[in-house]
């Protein structure tokens, strides 16, 4: 800082430097963010997948598989005992069998030997009719116990299957969690390189601030010389008996008129199209404000939470919208203008007629207000300004100074409609500002002097900005997320 006050040259070029790491820092940012965005979707394919593998069977179900698992084993070892047991009773009464089929055709002999003894052959043969009642049985037990055997090797089958999707489902699940610790990493990544933004931002304000001491301290040595010209010049017409000391009238002196002027010629191109030289124009120590923008699209400067509007010491804002109702004007911005017109003209009658309309700035003069800007889309916070004056209006002579765009945009609002604008010829737009040139209509404007830039307030709403992004990144996700369990409910709906 010492070298940055003995030599104020060094200042831009130290604050261009910062300037470029700041961007090199954003890039690996937005990489971090990509990263990230992809291994969110790898972490949704994966839930996809587990989902479909979880999708026909509960948890309940998985731990009954398991138990039946270990029960069939046990039951193939019963039937297998069982079937052993049945072959050696089926090997049993086969010869059993095989005896009284021998036992049968000595019967059969002794019948045709003794074919008289009727009564005794029958005795003989009841306890034949008995064996082949007790054979019967073997071969039904025989038959149910194979129907068992191949309804439990089925059994067996599907555990099998259910256990190699178990194991593909640990093995996502071990994927999934390798995913997971990946993502926090570049979470913390990623919140690395947020402070360290936040960090070169501060070092970037205290070196504007630096650069704006040392304006004000050329300003104030360049106005004490101009006070004793002043004065000089005079005590000379004084002697002279010249009274030069006549002003224009309205808020500025013919020196300050031309200095707006001066201010109006430079500025040649339109607020839209010039992103980087919005940031150039505005008062040196609000840079930052500029390139950052520090509201959420989804909220507006008068919709701020009650612990932000606390740290505001104006407690009341104007949000100024270049191209279509206001515009700022003035060296280094440090001075504004809020133009407005007070006749509204109606294209929807023959000839265009004209109403008067009450001032919309006689409201906010007197006081103070926290000044914001839409550029591009974003709000950007420009400082806390003082409302001077709203009395005043632009002459014939400053009307026809002003540059092309800036006559552009008073003629869009002079209109009741904005569709009368969009619709209307290029003759009568040229008619319009001809008007304004001949001075039968006048253009009536509000002064605003910067007064300080309120840096606590600032960040209040860089850290609500952050919340709102953070909060609709976290719905998003949810709402994807919602939406992949939906998509998967319906394909399995489709599939039953």
């Amino acid at each position: 800082m010492d070298e940055l006050t003995r030599d104020p040259e060094l200042a831009p070029e130290f604050v261009r430097l910062l300037s470029e790491k700041l961007v090199e820092t954003r890039r690996a940012l937005d990489e971090s963010r990509r990263e990230s965005i992809d291994l969110r979707d790898e972490i949704h394919q994966l839930h996809r997948q587990k989902a479909d593998a979880f999708a026909s069977e509960s948890n309940n179900q998985e731990e009954e598989q398991r138990d039946n698992h270990v029960t069939l084993a046990q039951e193939i070892g019963h039937v297998r005992q069982a079937l052993a047991e049945s072959n050696q009773y089926a090997q049993d009464t086969a010869e059993e069998n095989s005896n009284l089929r021998e036992e049968i055709e000595r019967l059969r002999g002794q019948l045709s030997l003794h074919s008289s003894d009727a009564s005794s052959w029958q005795q003989d043969v009841k306890p034949l009719t008995t064996c082949w009642a007790r054979l019967c049985p073997a071969k039904n037990d025989i038959r149910s116990l194979h129907q068992q055997n191949s309804v439990l090797k089925l059994q067996l089958a599907d555990s099998e299957h259910a256990l190699e999707r178990n194991e593909k489902c640990r093995d996502s699940e071990l994927q999934l969690d390798i995913l997971t610790a990946k993502k926090k990493t570049y979470k913390k990544k990623l919140y690395a390189s947020r402070r360290e933004v936040t960090s070169l931002t501060s070092r970037i304000q205290l070196l504007q601030n630096e650069v704006v001491r040392l304006e004000e301290l050329k300003y104030t040595r360049e106005q004490s010389v101009s006070n004793a010209d002043a004065e000089q010049n005079e005590s000379t017409a004084r002697r002279d008996g010249d009274d030069t000391s006549q002003h224009t009238g309205g808020w500025v002196s013919e020196c300050d008129r031309k200095e707006i002027r001066s201010d109006d010629e430079s500025d040649d191109e339109s607020d839209d199209d010039r992103g980087e030289e919005d940031a150039a124009d505005m008062p040196t120590d609000v840079n930052t404000s500029v390139v950052t923008p520090c509201i959420d699209p989804s909220r507006t400067p008068y919709d701020l939470p009650a612990h932000v509007r606390e740290l505001s010491t104006a407690r009341a804002v104007i949000l100024l919208w270049p191209g279509q109702t206001r515009q700022l004007h003035g060296k280094n911005n440090r001075k504004a203008h809020i133009f407005a017109s007070p006749s509204k003209c109606d294209t929807s009658t023959e000839p265009i007629s004209w109403i008067k309309i009450e001032p919309s700035l006689q409201g906010i003069t007197g006081g103070t207000r926290e000044l914001f800007r839409a550029v591009h889309g974003s709000v950007h916070y420009l400082g806390m300004y003082r409302c001077v004056s709203a009395s005043h209006y632009y002459s014939q002579d400053e009307f026809r100074q002003l540059d092309k765009e800036f006559k552009e945009d008073i003629l869009k609002q002079t209109f009741i409609r904005p569709s009368q604008y969009r619709s209307l010829s290029r003759r009568n737009r040229d008619h319009i500002i001809d008007l304004y040139s001949q001075g039968k209509v006048q253009v009536q404007y509000l002064h605003l002097e910067f007064v300080k830039f309120n840096q606590d307030y600032f960040n209040a709403l860089i850290d609500l900005k952050i919340q709102d992004e953070t909060k609709h990144a976290s719905n998003k996700r949810k709402r994807e997320s919602s939406g992949g369990r939906g998509a998967i409910r319906r394909k399995k709906t489709r599939r039953e």
